[in-house]
């Protein structure tokens, strides 16, 4: 294997969240918490999660979930 294999596979494994992870990423009503009712912002719940702020607002986008609404609820 080259060295631009393994660092390829290095980067592949980083990128792999684990299930704890997964749940919460995976769980609207638990983003929607983390944002609209205790008011953190993606960053802050990246930190939370130990993911990238970038996974969280692609989650958000998967699911949903509007952002630059502080302190309002979604609709229904």
């Amino acid at each position: 294997m080259s060295s631009g294999d393994a660092d390829m596979q290095s980067n592949v494994e980083q990128r792999t969240l684990t299930d704890e992870q997964a749940k919460s990423l995976d769980n609207p009503a638990h983003l929607r918490e983390l944002y609209y009712e205790q008011g953190l912002t993606l960053s802050e719940i990246a930190n939370r999660l130990g993911v990238s702020q970038s996974t969280v607002g692609k989650r958000f986008k998967e699911h949903d979930i509007e952002t630059g609404l502080r302190g309002m609820r979604p609709r229904s």
